[in-house]
């Protein structure tokens, strides 16, 4: 996991200076290449070949291609012999080396060859050519400006503004799109002219003309097999990909809330470990912690497990900090432990598995209900005479429903002229909630609602509001956090599985649930789903209503720049 930034023309102070904007991401090396066509600079954090063989920018063999790259390509152990035997020579055990051939050899279509999370930038010299390319699922950020034949990038946008031409103006669409839905859904920022490349999406920057492609895609496509079938394909996926993210050269612990996403996955990752697993809970001394449920999942998987409180002094003093690598007001309390998580790791690891994606995948949270398809299996409901006339009942009233709060949910708040008003939203701009969500459903038999609305926020959701928070909060103490779940196999199987066997209309995350019956106790399992406990209303009631008043006061504002 590194932090990397450049531009079209050479510069090496101010590379340098961008650079240096992104320590936080890479504290153990720098590198730099420039001529008079690029400057391309990289901040290292050392994972794979711990070696100053590993040293980014790093060319091919007559250093007439140059990469500098940020993430993990999981594959690389089988790509590299097969790019071998093609006559590619390797001086390193680096996986950025296999991008820089695997290039050489496949141009542009590399990145179908590529497994992994990934921003990365390659320099053609032949070609006078910039390719830049981010992995399919959005885990690694790449932000660009492009203005008067002037092209800057970087891994963050703190970086972009070092450069004197970029100016610090407000963009109002995407204040706007954060304020609707607290994440941009096409690239937004809320800088003008500082846009996010997307994921599954390539740049190629050549002759001062600048292309975006998109290289990868992902649709419903329900199949029609057997339960035992979904069950036995997610559990070899799930295996696959703990193991897969077993890549590395330094220690490896995961998060563990106690939820059944990262309980599965320290439960695969124990059985796959030679050596005992660390794990890392956090709470705040409140009954929302789950301390007792991690614990539980701890000792069944005999981890070394760590836990940490969390203070209100200490989520005030760094509230600003947290902003800083954030670079946009973040709505969602889950940055606060997510932050402190990272800390805490870094003490033990570099790398730690997360749970992040599971409720996307197979189904986890309760808005999904409206799209859920009605029970048919009367053995959810055996029991009593009562629970059947329910079921019963749930036959007559639950599609009209069910159309009822689809239609209610996905219409309502984009139909107020206010908002519209406030917020200047365009209801024709084909980048809106409005138009996406409710296009997906648009000729969808009901029966494939739910796929699609997990489609909709494996599209969007997980790169504008997931792997954003995870990777913000913990690159800012050099720990890098892997997702299992955001394997795009993974992803691709799980639109193939019948709604049925997500959320059954009793049981959430079905499929997984199967899988994790082997790995875990049969309480972590079906415990109820609970979001992260943050006693976040306990600080508003308490003192947050002092500090935003003191921020807010005319003499404080007044003493701002």
């Amino acid at each position: 996991m590194c932090g990397i930034c450049g531009f079209n023309w050479s510069d090496k102070e101010l590379v340098r200076r961008m650079a240096d904007s992104l320590v936080h991401r890479g504290p153990d090396d720098s590198g730099y290449y420039t001529d008079n066509k690029i400057s391309l600079g990289h901040r290292r954090l050392s994972i794979v070949d711990l070696s100053v063989k590993g040293k980014n920018p790093m060319p091919n063999e007559d250093k007439t291609t140059w990469i500098i790259f940020n993430g993990e390509i999981y594959n690389y152990p089988k790509l590299k012999p097969l790019l071998e035997k093609k006559g590619h020579k390797f001086y390193s055990d680096a996986d950025t080396e296999v991008i820089v051939h695997a290039y050489e050899e496949y141009g542009e279509d590399c990145l179908k060859h590529l497994e992994g999370m990934f921003a990365f930038a390659i320099w053609d010299s032949k070609k006078q050519q910039l390719f830049i390319a981010r992995d399919r699922i959005g885990i690694k950020p790449l932000y660009y400006y492009f203005n008067s034949g002037k092209f800057v990038f970087a891994s963050e946008i703190k970086a972009i503004l070092q450069c004197p031409d970029v100016k610090r103006a407000m963009s109002k669409q995407g204040l706007s799109q954060l304020i609707m839905q607290s994440f941009s859904i096409d690239g937004q920022t809320l800088f003008e002219g500082i846009k996010e490349l997307m994921p599954a999406h390539y740049i190629i920057l050549k002759g001062g003309k600048l292309q975006i492609k998109k290289y990868w895609d992902v649709k419903v496509n329900v199949s029609s097999k057997s339960e035992k079938f979904y069950v036995d394909k997610v559990r070899s996926l799930m295996f696959d990909s703990v193991k897969d993210r077993m890549m590395s050269d330094v220690p490896i612990g995961a998060a563990l809330s106690g939820g059944i996403d990262c309980s599965a996955v320290v439960g695969i990752l124990s059985k796959l470990s030679k050596e005992p697993v660390n794990t890392f809970t956090m709470g705040f001394n409140d009954p929302l912690d789950e301390f007792d449920e991690a614990r539980m999942v701890a000792d069944h998987c005999g981890t070394n497990h760590k836990e940490v409180t969390l203070s209100y002094d200490m989520v005030v003093k760094n509230l600003p900090k947290i902003l800083w690598h954030t670079e946009i007001p973040y709505a969602r309390p889950a940055i606060l432990p997510n932050f402190f998580l990272g800390e805490v790791a870094k003490r033990f690891v570099t790398v730690v598995y997360c749970g992040e994606g599971g409720d996307e995948v197979f189904a986890g949270y309760n808005r999904y209900e409206s799209f859920a398809p009605l029970p048919t299996n009367r053995k959810e409901f055996k029991g009593s005479e009562f629970n059947d006339k329910i079921y019963s009942s749930l036959e007559k009233w639950y599609d009209e429903e069910k159309a009822k709060k689809i239609e209610k949910a996905s219409w309502t708040v984009f139909n107020n002229n206010s908002s519209k008003e406030i917020f200047a939203y365009d209801e024709d701009e084909k980048y809106s909630t409005q138009k996406l969500f409710g296009t997906s459903l648009t000729n969808v038999p009901k029966e494939n609602y739910l796929n699609q609305a997990l489609l909709f926020d494996i599209k969007y959701e997980i790169p504008g509001a997931q792997t954003f928070r995870v990777d913000r909060t913990t690159m800012a103490s050099s720990t890098e956090f892997r997702f299992p779940y955001l394997d795009h196999r993974l992803i691709e199987f799980s639109l193939s599985i019948p709604p049925i066997y997500k959320f059954n209309g009793v049981r959430k995350k079905y499929v997984l649930q199967e899988v994790a019956k082997e790995l875990l106790p049969k309480e972590s399992v079906f415990r109820r789903k609970f979001p992260f406990g943050i006693p976040i209303m306990r600080f508003f009631k308490k003192d947050f209503a002092n500090v935003t008043e003191s921020l807010l006061d005319k003499k404080t504002i007044a003493k701002r720049p």
